[in-house]
């Protein structure tokens, strides 16, 4: 794994909200982080989301010119006064985005809770606690996301009515990390994908999914107020004492293509943010496309649990302790972008309880094998091959590998098979060749 690229905050600006830094001194040596960025290997490694209608969704006609998800979690308060460098707040953004944020939504996706209770929401702070824990960190240190939902695919999370946020690092640091997680808190799956991919970002939106992201901050982005665009004309926020760039985590809800001031580029993101219901527009926010591309360095979308379905096949465990699988559905399906055009071979996967899944093995119908990795705990979701060639994959049968390791620490071997229709409108067939991309978009090994 790579070297952390960890963002720092300043702590210049006399304002009682809470953003996504450290607070307390900062010594020579010793830097105090929020929104911790993963380096770009990292980054590439990662399983990227594949466009809502390649899953067995019903697919729209055209993405809607604008979409505000409801059902999404109140506004939280990270911290009292976190940009004063006399006060100071936790770096527990990212908890806000990743677990409290996008969590307690696509855990009501499915629970069909309400997310006004407590009870139904996902903790912050229990969650900004473990994280912190699991890399040997301590408050007011910033975490990244993936841990979050990694763990929020594994264990569930506990309620925010059972542990509560309070804004201060001796109360975080003492949270008990005994306390059991509660799997109805579960989420089925995580991927990442382009704060670049303004089409892929909408589609997901326009599909129901929330998006968590993290990335730069503007000049005066504390200070913002009222509902208007906020376009970030100015250079980015930078720390006094390490000369690093400010970052911060938040949750994308919906997005209007005829939002903001034409001579700029018409179209914004609806943010929320979790500064408190002063900041902002009563906490919420928008940006505009062209700012977020260029600050944003991560962006996150997640799956809800499915109900239990029969599938077009059973993915079956070498090992009688393993829980057992399925290939809910196996299609190709092909994206056109800016005249270019990526078919892409999905199979969407349930198991009856979480596992990491690790190496996957494809074999096509003429025989050659595809072998990439996810490295990513899941339960309902998917992985996927894709090709640029101008070609589709051929129709046929097709076995599925699958390498997972369950919650005990055991490794289990999953074996399928599932048919694949052809793509339509047709294209050329092809079996595997070079240049086919695995789940991370990075090249899949030809076996």
């Amino acid at each position: 794994m790579g070297k952390y690229r960890r963002i720092a905050f300043l702590g210049l600006l006399s304002l009682s909200i809470g953003a996504c830094q450290g607070s307390g001194p900062q010594t020579e040596g010793v830097s105090i982080y929020g929104a911790v960025f993963p380096s770009d290997e990292e980054i590439a490694a990662f399983p990227k989301s594949i466009h809502p209608q390649a899953l067995s969704t019903p697919e729209p006609t055209a993405t809607p010119a604008s979409i505000l998800l409801g059902n999404t979690p109140p506004i939280g308060q990270q911290g009292p006064c976190s940009l004063c460098p006399e006060q100071g707040s936790p770096g527990s953004c990212i908890s806000w985005s990743a677990a409290y944020g996008l969590g307690t939504y696509t855990v009501n996706q499915s629970r069909n809770w309400g997310v006004d209770d407590p009870a139904h929401q996902v903790s912050a702070a229990f969650m900004y606690a473990w994280e912190l824990n699991a890399q040997s960190k301590a408050c007011p240190e910033g975490t990244s996301d993936p841990g979050y939902f990694n763990f929020m695919v594994k264990n569930g999370s506990v309620a925010n009515s059972i542990v509560p946020y309070e804004a201060t690092c001796s109360y975080l640091d003492g949270i008990d990390l005994g306390t059991l997680a509660d799997p109805a808190f579960r989420i089925g799956s995580w991927a990442s994908v382009s704060p670049q991919d303004r089409d892929l970002i909408k589609a997901h939106l326009a599909g129901g999914q929330a998006v968590a992201f993290a990335g730069h901050l503007y000049q005066g982005f504390g200070q913002l107020q009222g509902p208007d665009v906020f376009y970030g004309s100015g250079p980015f926020e930078v720390n006094k004492n390490t000369g690093q760039l400010v970052g911060h985590g938040m949750l994308l809800i919906g997005y209007d293509d005829e939002r903001g001031d034409p001579s700029q580029g018409l179209g914004a993101y609806r943010i929320q943010n979790s500064f408190g219901t002063t900041w902002g527009d009563e906490g919420y926010l928008w940006m505009s496309y062209g700012t977020f591309e260029s600050s944003i360095l991560t962006a996150f979308v997640a799956l809800p649990l499915a109900s239990a379905v029969e599938g077009v096949a059973d993915l079956l465990p070498d090992s009688p302790a393993a829980p057992l699988g399925r290939i809910k559905t196996a299609r190709q399906w092909e994206r056109k972008t800016d005249g270019s055009s990526r078919v892409f071979l999905v199979f969407e996967h349930q198991f009856d309880e979480p596992v990491e899944l690790g190496e996957i093995e494809v074999t096509d119908p003429s025989g050659k094998t595809a072998r990439h990795a996810y490295r990513t705990w899941q339960r309902d979701g998917y992985t996927h091959l894709s090709r640029s060639d101008g070609r589709s994959f051929l129709s046929g049968l097709y076995q599925v590998r699958i390498e997972a390791i369950l919650a005990s620490g055991e490794t289990a071997i999953y074996s399928g098979e599932a048919t694949v229709g052809p793509l339509a409108p047709a294209l050329p067939e092809a079996p595997f060749g070079e240049g086919l991309a695995g789940g991370n978009l990075g090249p899949a090994e030809i076996l």
